[in-house]
């Protein structure tokens, strides 16, 4: 296989992805700033929340960044493969401090960052975005002997 053969699909998967968990976050933030007994916080080992409104608004808006920038994905932007870059690499580094609260958790979302920042560097590109979706559309054909 070759990169423009893989390179689609890591895209969609990241583009996927991406809109899922912000649209998982967005409800988080939503029951977080509506029903606050229904979030566990286990106060002496959060370390960048002040308040369970602050973690709400967080996620909240983190969530509708993440669902704009996979929207973005699906569309082929270079800006938004560069901001997916930017954030997915943050959200891995701010696990770190999540590791306390949520062990098991937070390692799998860094390994699971660590993968889409693989499919977002390694297996870019660079044709034009129809030539890609073309590449991608394109049935196999299997090779006479």
């Amino acid at each position: 296989m070759t990169t423009e053969e893989i390179g689609p699909g890591w895209v969609v998967f990241a583009s996927v992805l991406l809109i899922v968990t912000g649209a998982v976050n967005v409800v988080e933030g939503l029951v977080a700033l509506g029903r606050r007994g229904r979030v566990v916080v286990v106060e002496d080992r959060l370390y960048l929340v002040d308040t369970v409104i602050t973690w709400g608004l967080v996620l909240l808006v983190f969530g509708a960044v993440l669902v704009a920038v996979g929207v973005g994905l699906l569309t082929l932007s270079e800006w938004a493969r560069l901001l997916a870059i930017v954030i997915v690499g943050l959200h891995a580094i701010s696990q770190v401090f999540w590791i306390g609260a949520y062990p098991v958790w937070a390692v799998l979302m860094i390994a699971l960052d660590t993968v889409l920042l693989f499919g977002l560097t390694a297996r870019w590109s660079r044709p034009s975005r129809a030539k890609r979706w073309r590449a991608a559309a394109e049935p196999t054909r299997p090779v006479d002997p």
